[in-house]
């Protein structure tokens, strides 16, 4: 009768109890005695012993090589961790060097004696511009935007700790304005992406380059703010009243920052 064949339990079994004999004997060849033991003994091990020992060296070697891996791992870590801080505090200072900046220049502009200024953040431009200030803040629907000099827009909608500014790039938004070679006419915003000069008489002269300033006639519109910049001029005689393409001193895009200018109260 042929004795039943071993089981995978079994053959579990005995796996680890080659395992855990191979790293004891590694462990104990790392000791002084154990090393001059093995090493004067080496000569009489059976050929089981000869392979367990072999197999607890191998076993020591992958133990080292993943212990020091995962050391390694936790070290990137930390470093990634110490470098994502580390910028995101310069990013902080930097922020705070940018509005210091806008701050000092916007003093400069209006000067001490001008209108209460709010500067606040962009929160969006979808299309319309959405500013994170609002009531709370003094802030009030008709009240200009501006960056320096330059006008933004106009506050259409306020909130409490939010409002609503119209840009000059949009068709809500009519102005009315001069250009330094003294021609006037009106703004009105083209499609959120330019704006048009219009109603300008054939008499008066439009030219490349010029700048279009508000006029002060809109109420809480300042004057002599800049509008943008003639990039192109459209004069044809069969009309009553020639144009021209105005295009905004910057991206409303790049923005982070703008200061809204209390209109009368």
């Amino acid at each position: 009768m042929q004795p039943p064949p071993r089981t995978s339990s079994s053959n579990s079994q005995f796996l680890i109890l080659l395992l855990t004999l191979s790293v004891f004997i590694f462990i104990l060849g790392k000791t002084p005695v154990g090393h001059i033991y093995f090493t004067a003994s080496g000569w009489a091990l059976t050929p089981v012993q000869k392979l367990v020992y072999k197999t607890g060296n191998r076993v020591g070697r992958d133990i080292d090589f993943w212990t020091t891996m995962r050391r390694l791992s936790q070290r990137d870590r930390a470093l990634r961790l110490q470098y994502a801080q580390v910028v995101s505090e310069n990013a902080k200072y930097q922020t705070l060097a940018r509005e210091n900046e806008a701050l000092k220049s916007q003093l400069t502009t209006f000067g001490a004696g001008s209108n209460k200024q709010i500067e606040t953040q962009v929160a969006a431009i979808a299309p319309d511009m959405k500013i994170s200030s609002g009531s709370n803040s003094g802030i009030r629907s008709g009240d200009a935007v501006v960056l320096g000099n330059w006008l933004i827009g106009q506050v259409v909608i306020v909130e409490a700790n939010s409002a609503v500014v119209k840009l000059t790039t949009s068709p809500d938004l009519k102005l009315s304005v001069a250009t330094t070679g003294d021609a006037k006419g009106v703004s009105v915003g083209q499609f959120n992406a330019s704006i048009l000069l219009d109603k300008v008489l054939p008499s008066e002269r439009l030219d490349e380059g010029d700048l279009v300033l508000t006029t002060g006639d809109n109420p809480g519109i300042p004057k002599g703010l800049v509008v943008g910049k003639i990039v192109a001029t459209d004069k044809n005689n069969a009309e009553i009243f020639q144009t021209a393409r105005v295009e905004p001193l910057a991206s409303f895009g790049d923005l982070d920052n703008v200061f809204v200018v209390e209109g009368p109260r």
